[in-house]
């Protein structure tokens, strides 16, 4: 696997009316902008404001990267996208972070209870101890604790 950044970054300005109704407004910028109080972004948002009756509530600068070659999807009992790995999180101040990962792989499950993640002795070890030392929550306030996982299954799906 074999990520390329893209060279071209979106730019993503959410506004709002006066009844709540939300819109968006995306623009591609060259892939070297990732402020968006740079002097590109902040022109755009001046001129799109001054175009607009509507309320600008945030401006995203959005670089990414993608696959740079063609790859297939695993399959297994929990393939879909639907299927989600659910891991649960404690940060310094008592709020709560949940991380939901698509199609996870049957073997990070507890044998016992196919709902269960299995934290330890798994691919999702590594994971859980990298999001807690290296993310936060929306506020910024530290992850300081794992507090466990299970399996979200879709509506109507029997057990596997």
């Amino acid at each position: 696997m074999t990520m390329m950044v893209s060279p071209t970054t979106p730019f993503f300005l959410d506004f709002q009316d006066k009844n709540g109704k939300r819109a968006s407004v995306k623009y591609y910028l060259d892939g070297l902008v990732v402020d968006p109080e740079a002097t590109e972004p902040a022109a755009l948002t001046a001129a799109t404001v001054a175009l607009s009756n509507l309320v600008l509530l945030t401006a995203e600068v959005a670089p990414f990267a993608a696959e740079s070659a063609a790859i297939s999807a695993n399959t297994g009992p929990f393939d879909r996208v639907q299927d989600k790995a659910k891991l649960n999180f404690q940060c310094g101040d008592g709020s709560k972070v949940v991380v939901e990962l698509p199609a996870p792989i049957v073997g990070d499950f507890d044998a016992a209870n196919s709902y269960n993640i299995a934290a330890t002795g798994t691919d999702l070890e590594d994971t859980i101890a990298y999001i807690m030392a290296n993310c936060c929550s929306a506020e910024g306030i530290p992850i300081t604790r794992y507090l466990g996982g299970n399996r979200m299954r879709p509506a109507g799906q029997k057990n596997h």
